[in-house]
């Protein structure tokens, strides 16, 4: 016989069901309902309506779906509802769901056949004692024996048991010592160099600072008065600003204030003001240190000062010192350093790392200060251009050189924890012109013990509580005391059934589900 098939779709509603209805070709049809049906198919009342007009149609109506709600409702409304669209063309096929036992007539007679006239007197006749005895308690035998099964898989059934254990747990240090080479493209098969990247970077820097030095400047000239006396038997004219000095090899000189006249005597005198061509405490000399007359003069008069010169001064003024133009350059050249390692910070690509000591300046491309060693200033500025190499180490390759390190020194009979191991960069042993960095590597990872707990479970099971803590705790390398819980309460031994036991175990405050064996 064959069978339609009509699918359902999202947007479907009841009328557009009963025109396709209405459009089969076969008297047998096969509703298909998704999952995502239309939220009328979950109403009782629309199937119902649905079956009335495959009535009227004369049409033999099923449901093929797996939502068990759409299941409910078109089971209520009286249609047959299956699981699979196969079933239902089987039960079509097999002519099973389609019969319809024909109405009996009112008032009908009915004919019972002799042989069903043997089957009632059969049933009638009395059963003799013991037949009647055996059917009596054999059922309540059956009933206890029943009891009895019960009980005895609720022992070994019902019960459960929770069991949390701790693992030992250490931590397991590696130091491995290696080269960062920029010429390498990938880590050597020995593991004692690893490829990196040299980063090159142009940068300068200008600051100033305020000067430590001091220095003596002259503030103010000496002065006082020499006596000229004359040479000649006629009068001799001593114009101002006739220059007189002192002898030897660091001459000071001093000039006339005023002009003045000597008399036309031999020997003749005249005190006459002078004042120190330079100014500063150099000026001021004892008695007699002025003895010497500039130019023509000098036939005619002579010279020499009776009093010493007072008033030549100093005053400290600040300076550049040669501390000043060293600490200054120290201090550009490590801001240098610092701004190098922001720009090759941004140089980075993914899964690189800048290995911070091996930023260095290379050369010095200009270098300028504002003033030189004790002139007079009170702040130093300077600029320095300079080239700095700083070397980039990949991270995958250091990191799976310490992972193969770690998993050959994990202890026999215990297990890497899972992203527990954590690398470091150690001490910078040193860093060549061409960039290699010569550096330590460190990790650390825990580890934790292995729990045989397929044979611990076999040997716990039926075992009272307390005894079975103290086994696990002999049997098993376990950090703390492990912590059983059995149910219900009121049963005191664990499970007979492994199965029954499900075992909890902390790692690093975290639980893991172990399946029991």
């Amino acid at each position: 016989m064959p069978v339609q098939t009509i699918s359902f779709s999202a947007q479907d509603s009841p009328a557009i069901i009963t025109d396709q209805l209405r459009s089969a070709t076969s008297r047998n049809v096969l509703l298909n309902v998704p999952q995502n049906a239309p939220l009328w198919t979950t109403e009782p009342v629309e199937w119902a309506r649905l079956r009335t007009q495959a009535r009227a149609l004369g049409l033999t109506l099923g449901i093929v779906t797996h939502n068990p709600w759409i299941w409910a409702a078109a089971r209520q409304a009286g249609l047959r509802v299956f699981m699979s669209q196969t079933w239902g063309e089987r039960a079509i096929q097999r002519r099973r769901w389609w019969r319809r036992t024909p109405p009996r007539l009112a008032g009908a007679a009915t004919i019972i056949s002799a042989e069903d006239r043997h089957k009632a007197r059969a049933q009638m006749r009395t059963l003799p004692r013991w037949r009647r005895w055996l059917q009596q308690y054999a059922i309540i035998i059956i009933f206890v024996i029943t009891l009895a099964i019960l009980a005895v898989t609720a022992v070994y059934v019902l019960p459960g048991a929770q069991i949390r254990l701790q693992p030992t747990m250490h931590t397991i240090a590696m130091q491995q010592q290696v080269v960062v080479d920029p010429r390498l493209d990938s880590a050597e098969a020995g593991g004692a160099s690893i490829p990196g990247r040299l980063l090159v970077v142009d940068t300068k820097w200008q600051t100033s600072a305020p000067t430590s030095g001091l220095i003596e400047l002259p503030s103010a000239a000496a002065r006082g008065n020499v006596i000229f006396a004359n040479r000649l038997p006629e009068a001799v004219t001593i114009p101002a600003g006739t220059r007189v000095s002192t002898s030897g090899d660091q001459r000071i000189v001093f000039q006339t204030v005023d002009s003045a006249e000597l008399p036309a005597t031999v020997n003749s005198q005249l005190e006459v003001a002078v004042v120190a061509i330079e100014p500063g405490i150099s000026g001021n000399i004892e008695p007699g240190q002025i003895n010497r007359v500039a130019g023509a003069l000098a036939t005619q008069v002579r010279v020499r000062n009776a009093e010493p010169t007072e008033g030549g001064a100093v005053r400290a003024a600040p300076a550049v010192a040669q501390i000043d133009i060293d600490n200054l350059n120290a201090h550009i050249r490590e801001h240098l350093v610092e701004l190098a390692h922001a720009d090759m910070r941004d140089k980075l690509q993914p899964g690189e790392e800048l290995v911070d000591e091996s930023v260095r300046i290379v050369q010095i491309i200009d270098e300028t200060t504002s003033h030189f060693i004790g002139e007079e200033t009170g702040q130093l500025s300077a600029e320095i251009r300079a080239i700095l190499y700083g070397t980039a180490v990949a991270s995958a390759p250091a990191h799976d050189l310490m992972q193969a390190a770690i998993d050959d020194a994990v202890w026999q009979g215990y297990t890497l924890q899972p992203g527990s191991m954590t690398m470091t960069t150690g001490n910078i042993l040193g860093v060549d012109n061409e960039g290699r960095v010569n550096l330590e590597l460190q990790a650390t990872a825990r580890i934790v013990a292995d729990l045989s707990l397929h044979e611990a479970l076999l040997a716990i099971r039926g075992q009272e509580i307390d005894l079975a803590n103290v086994y696990l705790a002999q049997s098993l390398p376990l950090e703390s005391a492990p912590e059983i819980t059995v149910w219900p309460q009121w049963h005191t031994r664990l499970p007979y059934l492994p199965v029954r036991m499900v075992t909890q175990v902390e790692v690093s405050g975290g639980l893991e589900s172990t399946p029991t064996p």
